[in-house]
């Protein structure tokens, strides 16, 4: 932080009890606006088609007590 920030900005904070310095740093943060800070902003997502199946496929029905062992895929 010292190459962003002046090493004569940080005298104020050391000199301050964790108290005070938490009050400093809580009102700071209350006016900060996160939306400015961000670097990338999210882009939306992409539409992606839902896979076509027919109607007496996606309505089929198939007990599982009765499907054999190894075959629960077909």
């Amino acid at each position: 932080m010292m190459i962003a920030v002046p090493e004569v900005e940080w005298d104020s904070f050391e000199t301050q009890s964790a108290p005070e310095l938490s009050h400093t740093l809580l009102n700071m943060a209350a006016n900060v606006n996160p939306a400015r800070l961000r670097k990338h902003p999210r882009k939306p997502k992409k539409k992606t088609r839902k896979g076509y199946v027919s109607g007496a496929e996606a309505r089929r029905h198939v007990a599982t007590a009765r499907v054999p062992r190894g075959q629960e895929s077909t």
